[in-house]
């Protein structure tokens, strides 16, 4: 994993900034950066989303009805 991008993901979940959770899950979503992982991407989304973040909620919503767990 890209060392910016493992930094950036420890910043963003431990201080709640729900955008950047969003912007995290794309990554992982689209595998740009870091290895692929739907699983990784919705958990980000929900985390997101339960923080208000629109588009985190769309986006866990896609992932949940394409049945990623």
């Amino acid at each position: 994993m890209n060392t910016q991008i493992k930094s950036k993901k420890i910043e963003v979940t431990e201080l709640g900034n729900m955008n950047g959770c969003y912007n995290l899950g794309v990554l992982y979503a689209n595998g740009d950066g870091v290895r692929e992982d739907k699983v990784k991407a919705k958990e980000l989304f929900g985390k997101a989303c339960d923080g208000g973040d629109d588009y985190g909620c769309k986006w866990y919503k896609i992932l949940n009805e394409q049945g990623i767990k």
